[in-house]
């Protein structure tokens, strides 16, 4: 198994790093100037993908696409954006992450074809959304990850061919008072993991866990992951939820 993250040396710089099979580890950012890099994501070929400068003269962290040797080099962002992170790849592929401006509130959720060199943005799901975070996906390029809802609450977000949805409207089983704020993982099943939030009237609150399985479906079926067509979620709810 290979593994791919970061470490930090005596003076705070991060670099991107690659972990082998016997225990050898690679630095992969070696070549890059000397300002922090990340690596968050690894396929199954070993390519890698993360965050950092590819060159001098960048001012800003942008998504990179790490070559193994020492180099990266610089995915697009969104038009109007000037930095991101890449923070997910998958076998077919397809890159999941983020662009953004100075602040908070301008990242949007972004998925790369790698083949074509393209930055595509997920849309927001309805509602008054911002601050969106694509952290996850699988080799059918369903991504999960993160939106601020009304400016202050983050919660759970999956992304169907581009289309988000807010992941409570499409859950059965969450129980009472509790929200689902981080969507972090999604398996090539479907299911979903994450953390969901129950806030107590004192200010206190309390993380929980989760697991969301998708629901079987008949076959022929347009849309297997959550268990069907996503744009008729709102009649029909998709996932069940297990803590």
């Amino acid at each position: 198994a290979r593994s791919a993250g970061r470490s930090t040396s005596a003076s705070s710089t991060q670099r991107a790093l690659r972990g082998g099979q016997r225990g050898t580890i690679t630095n992969l950012a070696s070549s890059l100037p000397a300002v922090e890099s990340i690596a968050y994501g690894i396929d199954s070929a070993g390519r890698i993908v993360g965050a950092g400068r590819s060159l001098a003269s960048q001012t800003t962290t942008l998504p990179l696409l790490f070559d193994g040797n020492g180099g990266a080099t610089a995915l697009p962002t969104l038009p109007g954006t000037d930095r991101g992170e890449a923070r997910a790849i998958n076998d077919v592929g397809f890159v999941a992450g983020r662009s953004s401006g100075l602040t908070a509130d301008t990242t949007r959720a972004t998925l790369w074809n790698l083949a074509l060199g393209t930055a595509t943005e997920l849309s927001k799901p309805v509602g008054n959304f911002g601050g969106m975070n694509a952290v996850a996906l699988n080799d059918a390029n369903t991504v999960v990850g993160t939106g601020v809802l009304d400016g202050v609450n983050t919660v759970g977000v999956v992304w169907q061919d581009g289309v988000g949805f807010r992941l409570d409207d499409l859950t059965d089983g969450v129980p009472d008072g509790f929200v689902i704020r981080i969507a972090n993982d999604i398996n090539e099943s479907g299911q979903i993991v994450g953390y969901a939030r129950q806030t107590n009237g004192d200010g206190t609150f309390v993380d929980r866990a989760f697991l969301l399985n998708p629901y079987p479906v008949p076959e022929p079926a347009s849309l297997t992951v959550l268990g069907l067509g996503l744009l008729a979620a709102r009649r029909r709810r998709a996932c069940g939820a297990t803590r």
